[in-house]
């Protein structure tokens, strides 16, 4: 693993360095500070663009790490992330999927039968659209917070995109 000291550069310290000692004066310093100003904002504007794609590759779709990014996120008071379980805020819990009742065909051994509506219990076999319209998980969040669900909602599917899910409020 690579230490994050070894690819920081200080870039004004850098030209410094490879100023001739005899060159090295007060003037031709701030010089070289001067012209080195735009290179070091740029990248450390560029270092904080890789810390958030460092932070973001961390992080994935499971569910302990979906829920401390929304806490992180939302900046939730008296959240500690070495302490998830006990100071989470938002959390994620059970959905209310359903799953298709998938019908034998006549070359399988086991067959289903359906009763007619005049039959005492029918079997009731969901849709594709029914089914895909049921949430896998659900997020809750304390009442007491303004939090926007639209942008809650992006931020979930930037790591889950091919799951349903619903947001609602708990009080405490």
């Amino acid at each position: 693993m690579i230490k994050k000291l070894f690819y920081i550069i200080d870039w004004g310290v850098l030209f410094l360095w490879n100023l001739p000692s005899f060159l090295r004066k007060p003037k031709q310093i701030a010089w070289i500070k001067a012209f080195t100003k735009p290179i070091n904002d740029f990248y450390q504007s560029k270092q904080l663009w890789r810390e958030s794609i460092r932070y973001r590759l961390a992080h994935s779709g499971e569910v302990i790490y979906l829920e401390k990014v929304l806490n992180e996120y939302f900046e939730i008071a008296d959240y500690d992330p070495k302490d998830h379980n006990a100071t989470k805020k938002i959390y994620i819990g059970e959905g209310d999927e359903i799953f298709p009742i998938w019908l034998a065909i006549q070359q399988e051994e086991e067959l289903q039968w359906l009763a007619l509506d005049s039959e005492e219990a029918p079997l009731y076999t969901p849709t594709t659209q029914e089914v895909s319209a049921f949430a896998s998980f659900t997020i809750f969040y304390p009442g007491n917070l303004t939090l926007s669900e639209i942008e809650m909602s992006a931020l979930v599917k930037y790591y889950i995109d091919t799951k349903q899910f619903t947001i609602k409020k708990y009080t405490l």
